[in-house]
């Protein structure tokens, strides 16, 4: 079972993302576990 990404929302504050180009089927299935205020979104 996969548990939710809940992070606190200063979590994020003065930290920096490394992003992996994927092809879009491996998204597929994923469902969004958060969604900012900001409107960023994490599978």
């Amino acid at each position: 079972m996969q548990k939710n990404f809940r992070p606190h929302p200063n979590s994020f504050k003065n930290t920096f993302c490394v992003f992996y180009e994927v092809l879009p089927d491996a998204l597929k299935g994923l469902r969004i576990q958060f969604e900012s205020k900001a409107g960023s979104s994490y599978k």
